[in-house]
């Protein structure tokens, strides 16, 4: 599903025109942009929590030329799934 169909799916869900849908949308984002940002964790109730884990520096070789290579410190996105919605996908049926 891209943003488009999330945006229709809601309009119609929610009973508002998609340009207000699409205003709501945007907000919820830049807010889970700017909570992230400041380390924070944002947690979706019965999907998982999405937060921002620090990767330490470390030494990385080149495997075709043997080099050492330092690859800084930095920080990286990470979702947990709850374990209720792992529960319901273990019950979904595969095709």
């Amino acid at each position: 599903m891209n943003n488009k169909e999330l945006q229709a799916e809601l309009s119609k869900k929610l009973g508002i025109t998609q340009k207000d849908t699409a205003a709501y949308l945007n907000a919820f984002v830049e807010e889970i942009n700017v909570r992230l940002t400041e380390g924070n964790q944002v947690a979706f109730l019965g999907v998982g929590v999405l937060e921002v884990r620090k990767r330490e520096s470390r030494v990385f070789v080149n495997p075709a030329t043997q080099q050492s290579i330092l690859v800084p410190q930095r920080l990286t996105p990470a979702f947990r799934v709850t374990s209720t919605f792992k529960d319901k996908l273990k019950n979904y049926p595969q095709s």
